[in-house]
């Protein structure tokens, strides 16, 4: 039983939707009593051990904390029970995650803990759910702890039942309504995939329904040129949306609700300038217009409709809080005027809703059941659900997920516009840049992304992802069906074949898929190699060497024998080779656009611009190349890597495809892959 415990006692805080049951299991075994609250607005545990002492924040850390006040054995525990469980033993465990795996489909992590104590992993017969678990999931290093071999190890399984895959709170099957909601201000870029994958995931998981709306409220910003863009960004990806719709054309609707609000004094027409209201707003300073009349209101109103001179000066602010410690609560801006021309709406109307007023309207008439929202709009949550709340209408339910981030990466477009300014690259349709457009170029395959995507969930971590992950993930896809061909760079030595006859050789498009075909080669006495390869012959003992789909053959200087029959090709150098006419084509291999991996808020990124970020070789492949391949394709070029197709004014153009890996070879040149 626990220690009696006098004055303070230790608190547990913790959103339910995401509390590890292993807490109250560590601190029942190491006689700790402990408080549990719920706080729905904090997203990691926090654990207080004294009145006066530091708060532990954090699943591992408190973890660790727990641990060290006990010894326990082994204990499995996972984080999205919306309770907190108190196991005295593996027996109580047991009975927990059998009931635990019935009555919830998705297990999304679990954790593996173990204790200096030797522990036999046989003594897990009498539990088959958590030996099924230990054999299913546990790594090396995570039996190492349990047998003793370190002191604590974790380990994160983001799906353990792998078919699954994430889940959405409150979903129904056949009633979930998700929604992609861009601007149509630029290009979509990977952080723009994110969004509209889940919401496409989801919807499609739970057969309900995708919808696509133009966020259409700043008309400086629009361009129809971005609308077409993003539609075919969303065919590129495999998103295929239900239904559609402009938020344009709701304006007269919200408009309506908006005069409501000035009528039933829950929002004021605001004449302060802009840098005082932002100035008042951060230390809670009601505005001298605060407490206009509503006839006052509804005339200034008017004024900003047929935008006057005085109209032109004035905005409406929502009534809300100047003394929420929320800031963005402090009488929120929800209509602003602009002059300039819509590019649906042309100048029908002089006034536009912000956002954040427009989106749980349009949200909640539109029948979206979940909104999906990264957690910069964390803060503003409480705006939405004002909103909804003050004007009486249904609130969809918000579930937050972290941006997608990835190392030496910029995502702002006003950045971005200046790489393109300064002619660093191409447009906005670069290999290098992060646009969706652009990383097709470089040979990101949809279905990758979407994996990529897919994997992470809706989880609301903060963290960079590294480039290498996405790439690993799409060198999957590219294998079974990038067709394979040889290259030989322009260094190259001329090879004389000796004891093998001029022919037609026929060799197979891919190593495993005979129903890709063949390409056919015109075998001459006389090949190509590269002057690589023929510097590293020269280093070699043995003199035999295999050219790839030809044989072995025996080197004498530039003349190579051919060796009837011997077709024992371990150990020997593997060499690509062409024969025959050829065809030129250029090579590029494309880095970061800056140097640091992540750049902090003090950081200019002019003085971190990757002065390398292309590089360019000249290569030579059969002639008829392109008789085998379509542009926009994928090929692998063997000993290589692989490589997107991109011709270009009748130059075929080569681009180098990551794989993962942290060094690119060519020829004799090595240097990072990305």
């Amino acid at each position: 039983a626990p220690k009696k415990q006098v004055g303070f006692i230790p608190t547990l805080t913790f959103n339910p939707s995401s509390v590890a049951y292993s807490f109250g299991m560590l601190a029942n075994l190491s006689q700790l009593k402990l408080s549990y609250y719920i706080d729905a607005e904090i997203d990691l545990p926090q654990l207080k051990l004294t009145e006066d002492g530091e708060t532990i924040t954090g699943f591992i850390n408190i973890a660790q904390k727990l641990h060290t006040l006990t010894e326990p054995q082994v204990a499995f525990f996972k984080s999205i029970i919306p309770v907190v469980y108190s196991a005295q033993n593996l027996s109580e465990l047991e009975i927990m995650v059998n009931i635990d795996v019935s009555e919830q489909p998705t297990i999304e992590t679990l954790l593996i803990l173990g204790s200096p104590a030797v522990v036999d992993c046989d003594s897990f017969d009498e539990f088959p759910k958590l030996k099924e678990l230990s054999q299913n999931y546990a790594t090396n290093s995570l039996i190492k702890a349990a047998k003793g071999q370190v002191a604590v190890a974790f380990k994160k399984f983001e799906q353990l039942q792998q078919k699954t895959g994430p889940t959405l709170p409150h979903a129904e099957m056949g009633k979930v309504v998700t929604r992609f909601p861009p601007e149509p201000s630029g290009y979509l870029h990977i952080g723009h995939s994110k969004a509209a994958l889940l919401n496409y995931y989801f919807a499609r998981k739970y057969q309900g329904r995708l919808h696509f709306r133009l966020d259409d409220t700043n008309p400086v910003k629009e361009n129809p040129e971005f609308v077409e863009n993003i539609k075919r960004d969303l065919e590129t990806l495999g998103v295929k949306f239900d239904t559609m719709s402009y938020t344009s054309d709701s304006f007269e609707l919200i408009q309506n609700y908006c005069i409501e609000m000035i009528q039933r004094n829950l929002a004021y027409c605001d004449q302060t300038p802009q840098q005082q209201m932002q100035e008042e707003r951060m230390v809670g300073t009601e505005s001298k217009f605060r407490n206009n009349s509503v006839e006052e209101n509804m005339r200034l109103w008017n004024e900003m409709q047929k935008a006057t001179e005085e109209g032109c000066k004035t905005c409406v602010r929502a009534k809300a809080d100047m003394s929420n410690p929320n800031k963005c609560m402090r009488d929120f801006v929800i209509y602003r005027v602009s002059l300039a021309e819509h590019h649906r709406t042309g100048s029908k109307y002089k006034v536009y809703p912000t956002y954040d007023f427009a989106c749980p309207i349009i949200d909640s008439v539109e029948g979206i059941t979940h909104a999906l929202r990264t957690t910069e709009f964390l803060d503003r949550n409480e705006q939405y659900k004002w909103i909804c709340e003050k004007l009486a209408i249904r609130c969809p339910y918000i579930q937050d997920f972290s941006r997608l981030r990835l190392q030496y990466s910029l995502m702002s477009k006003r950045h971005l516009q200046w790489f393109v300014d300064q002619k660093i690259v191409d447009g906005w349709y670069d290999p290098r840049f992060p646009t969706v457009q652009g990383l097709m170029r470089r040979g990101l395959l949809p279905e990758a992304i979407s994996e990529f995507i897919v994997q992470q969930g809706a989880s609301r971590r903060l963290n960079y992802q590294e480039w290498s992950k996405l790439w690993a993930v799409n060198k999957s896809y590219l294998e079974p069906v990038a067709k394979r061909f040889h290259c030989v760079l322009e260094d190259n030595v001329e090879i004389t074949l000796k004891n093998i006859e001029e022919k037609q050789v026929e060799i197979p498009l891919h190593p495993k898929k005979k129903e890709m075909g063949v390409k056919v080669i015109n075998l001459k006495n006389k090949i190509l190699i590269n002057k690589s390869d023929m510097d590293e012959i020269t280093k070699l003992e043995s003199k035999k060497v295999t050219l790839m789909g030809l044989g072995n053959f025996k080197v004498d200087g530039t003349t190579f024998e051919f060796l009837q029959g011997d077709s024992d090709f371990s150990n020997t150098l593997k060499l690509t080779w062409l024969s025959g006419q050829t065809q030129k084509i250029t090579m590029k291999y494309f880095g970061q656009l800056v140097t640091k991996a992540i750049l902090g808020p003090e950081d200019d990124y002019k003085n971190f611009v990757n002065p390398n970020s292309l590089r360019v070789f000249t290569g030579l492949v059969q002639e008829d190349f392109l008789k085998y391949v379509n542009v926009k394709s994928i090929v692998q070029l063997e000993r290589m890597g692989f490589y997107f197709v991109d011709k270009v004014d009748g130059e075929i153009i080569l681009h180098y495809v990551p794989e993962g890996k942290k060094v690119c070879q060519v020829g004799a040149f090595a240097f990072d892959e990305e």
